[in-house]
C-alpha cells in the first residue's frame, strides 16, 4: 500500500467512481480524470477544501471532466482531511481502477443502478 511520504502508516483515501460517470467518460477518460484528482491533491497542502475544489473545477474542466462545482468542493473536502495522501480510485463494487490500492474494509459496497449518483463517493 502506497502511503503518504510525511505519514507512512496513513492509509490511502479512497475514492469511488460510480459506473454511470465510468460508462460516460470511458476508460482513458477515467484514468485521466482520476490522475488529474490525484495531481491536485499533491498540490493541495495547505489549502482550503473550497480553494481545492475551485483548483479541481479548473483543472477537470481543461479537459471536458468537471463535474457541478458543489461535487467538486464535496471532492475538496476529502482531498483537504486526506492531505499528502495518496488516492484509491475504485468503481462502485470497490475494484481498484486507479491510483492507490485501497484498505480492506469491512463494510460492503453496495451495486446501484442510479445514474444520477455523483461523479464519486
Amino acid at each position: 500500500m502506497p502511503a503518504s511520504p510525511e505519514n507512512p502508516d496513513l492509509s490511502p483515501a479512497q475514492i469511488t467512481i460510480s459506473t454511470g460517470f465510468a460508462d460516460r467518460i470511458g476508460p482513458d477518460g477515467v484514468l485521466l480524470w482520476a490522475r488529474l484528482v490525484q495531481g491536485v491533491a499533491d498540490e493541495a497542502r495547505g489549502r482550503t477544501a473550497r480553494e481545492i475544489g475551485v483548483l479541481l473545477q479548473d483543472c477537470l474542466d481543461q479537459e471536458g471532466l468537471a463535474g457541478h462545482p458543489v461535487e467538486m468542493e464535496r471532492l475538496g473536502e476529502m482531498i483537504a482531511d486526506h492531505p499528502g495522501g495518496s488516492i484509491a480510485f475504485v468503481d462502485d463494487r470497490g475494484r481498484h481502477i486507479a491510483g492507490a490500492h485501497p484498505n480492506p474494509s469491512a463494510s460492503a459496497h453496495q451495486e446501484t443502478e442510479a445514474d444520477d449518483r455523483p461523479l464519486y463517493s
